[in-house]
């Protein structure tokens, strides 16, 4: 028999509020409110000696969008059952008497899943601050790992919680260390649009050019979306390049579906361009994009217009002002783009 998630909400919740709760009767108040709620579930626990460490499976509703009809968005709701332990779902919900109840009476706070996460990359997940305290507190490892490579700072970039994402890294986490699949905190978060953990990251050293398995860099994942473009922006403000090519010869200007980066890029160039007397230069793409990629553009007068001699001079050459490095690849349409962008492309578990 497997029990909704909601059922054991109920059950902790009540038993939180019980003001004579401690580790020498949280089993029994426990054993209690099952009893009423489930007995079929309470005799399989009991039949396991009621251990402290035992996982139940708990039954969860998700709700997700899906393409229906015609393409047209289309909600449905798929059902989970989840392995965990009475201590995880008290940290998750926030349950801190329970959670400090169970530690007392002696329960593995560094125990892990099937995916190989700690309570404390769940806790993390549900930006239980408090909660999270108490768990290192009392020991839980700031460093570990899951089975798939994910880190607590991976887990704080997926769920944009900045303030957790500070404080790992004042813990000494290595804000560089890649999952399996080559993925830094800095690629998760700007693959969820998270421009403060973003610029969080960066600011305390991210490798903002970090490549994956199939080459992919935080900016190759922020330009496969439409709506990602603060996140755009504090990349490159922070030094991502938009002509690294990943491994299957594409740059993040080839995977930008909005052509954004290169809209960003122009008015970039422009604005350093301030040129002697007050006039301005009118740049084509590409010279923007070279001038400001390769940090040229300045505020004088003459590093400006020998770098633009320079440019269109080689450019008029071949018989036209196109730039052919910046020349997307392909003439693929902007779906299969981001599909491609997107190939080999895991999402976090968390």
């Amino acid at each position: 028999m497997t029990m909704n998630y909601e059922q054991w909400e109920k059950i902790l919740s009540e038993i939180n509020n019980d003001e004579d709760l401690n580790k020498d009767n949280i089993i029994e108040k426990l054993k209690e409110k099952l009893k009423v709620e489930d007995e079929d579930e309470y005799k399989e626990w009991e039949e396991a000696g009621s251990d402290v460490n035992y996982r139940f499976g708990i039954k969860y509703t998700e709700a997700r969008v899906e393409r229906g009809f015609f393409g047209l968005p289309s909600i449905c709701h798929k059902v989970e059952i989840h392995q965990t332990t009475l201590f995880s779902l008290a940290a998750i919900t926030g349950y801190v008497k329970i959670v400090e109840a169970l530690i007392e009476k002696g329960i593995d706070i560094n125990a892990t899943d099937k995916d190989g996460l700690t309570p404390l990359h769940e806790v993390v997940g549900n930006g239980h601050v408090e909660v999270m305290n108490i768990l290192i507190k009392k020991g839980a490892n700031v460093n570990a790992v899951g089975k798939d490579g994910h880190t607590l700072l991976h887990v704080a970039a997926y769920v944009d919680n900045k303030e957790i994402v500070e404080f790992l890294i004042k813990k000494g986490l290595n804000i560089n260390l890649a999952n399996k699949y080559g993925h830094s905190p800095l690629h998760i978060a700007a693959d969820r649009n998270n421009k403060k953990v973003v610029e969080v990251l960066i600011k305390n050293g991210a490798n903002v050019n970090a490549v994956s398995e199939n080459g992919f860099t935080p900016l190759h994942f922020a330009a496969s979306h439409f709506f990602h473009r603060e996140t755009i922006n504090a990349l490159i403000e922070g030094g991502a390049d938009p002509l690294l090519k990943d491994n299957f010869g594409k740059t993040p200007i080839d995977s930008n579906i909005s052509g954004y980066i290169i809209e960003f890029l122009e008015k970039k160039a422009i604005k350093k361009g301030v040129f002697y007397g007050g006039s301005t230069a009118l740049l084509c793409t590409a010279i923007a994009v070279a001038l400001f990629t390769t940090g040229v553009v300045e505020v004088g007068l003459m590093p400006i217009i020998i770098a633009v001699v320079a440019i269109a001079t080689a450019a008029l050459a071949v018989g036209g002002l196109t730039y052919m490095t910046l020349k997307p690849s392909t003439e693929i349409e902007g779906q299969n783009v981001e599909e491609t962008a997107h190939e080999g492309k895991q999402g976090l578990s968390a």
